[in-house]
């Protein structure tokens, strides 16, 4: 009983984690620590971190950029929770045997980063609300995973307050970016 009440209370303090940083997020109230970023090794870092869970999950992960290439001004903690959010939920929505890729490039004065899946894909219909907060789509791969529906609204919130743009690109089938 101690290991299951243990369990629950960390999935608890959790989901108080989540909603205290949106709603900070939200209220403009999260001081953001501004330093040079090399987005790619923090890319490198985060992937290296979930190693675990891919494996676990039968994923492959894979990282493209080049180191120096896409250097950015910005909080590297919460920069780490949005690639961290990202990679989670690309390899919590893959079948085993999928691959998800981080791909960090340079654009024009921006860095862009993309977390691509070969996975089950987003239907139209439920695209344009993902990174809303507590949305969750309601089909047969999602119902099997555990979660909050507050991961992508912290990435679009964490992105906004650095000026940046958050979008999805997806395919029923065949995976999404």
């Amino acid at each position: 009983y101690a290991a299951a009440i243990h369990r629950q209370a960390g999935r608890v303090e959790s989901i108080v984690s989540e909603l205290l940083a949106v709603t900070r997020l939200e209220a403009g109230r999260e001081e953001l620590v501004i330093e040079p970023v090399d987005t790619t090794v923090l890319a490198r870092s985060v992937v290296n971190s979930m190693e675990p869970l891919a494996r676990d999950h039968g994923v492959t992960l894979v990282v493209e950029g080049e180191e120096g290439e896409a250097r950015i001004r910005g909080d590297v903690r919460k920069l780490e929770r949005v690639v961290e959010n990202l990679v989670a939920n690309a390899i919590k929505y893959s079948p085993p045997g999928a691959t998800v890729t981080v791909d960090v490039q340079r654009t024009g004065d921006r860095a862009v980063l993309s977390v691509t899946d070969t996975g089950y894909g987003i239907a139209a219909k439920d695209a344009p609300h993902v990174f809303e907060k507590f949305y969750r789509a309601k089909n047969q791969h999602t119902q099997a995973v555990a979660g909050t529906g507050l991961g992508l609204a912290i990435v679009k919130l964490i992105v906004e307050a650095h000026g940046g743009e958050v979008t999805l690109r997806s395919a029923v089938g065949q995976g999404s970016t």
